[in-house]
């Protein structure tokens, strides 16, 4: 199960961790600017007034996402990083399972069953289930 643009997790799990600590939420003072703030301190401040070169006033779904991202992304990384660790684990396992079902000429039922369980395992891990 490759994918050609794989990102590096754990570089993308080192950027989120060295963010300014969270959570973070979106705060409007008392003139109406918007603000994140994290932990101890102001994040980011987008200021009263959006003209056309300081951009758009942010969107609230926006404001949500970039607040949520700060705690929700590190998590995801984290599961998404075990759930590697685990299918890696999976793989390997099958390769010991499948080894264990040994062709036998004599035994038509133990060769259909080693076949198919290689096709069923490389619809799903191709590399795993390729032919001997």
């Amino acid at each position: 199960m490759t994918t050609e643009n794989k990102r590096d997790l754990a570089a993308d799990l080192a950027i989120c961790e060295a963010a300014t600590d969270g959570p973070w939420e979106w705060l409007a003072d008392i003139v109406d600017n918007d603000t994140l703030r994290g932990d101890g301190g102001y994040v980011c401040h987008f200021g009263s007034e959006y003209r056309g070169l300081a951009g758009e006033e942010p969107y609230e779904d926006d404001k949500r996402f970039i607040a949520e991202a700060r705690e929700g992304w590190p998590e995801a990384i984290r599961r998404a990083m075990a759930a590697e660790e685990q299918v890696g684990a999976l793989i390997e396992l099958l390769r010991e399972a499948i080894d264990m079902i040994t062709p036998n000429e004599t035994d038509y039922k133990c060769d259909y069953r080693r076949r198919y369980v290689r096709h069923q395992i490389g619809k799903i891990v191709p590399e795993v289930g390729e032919d001997e």
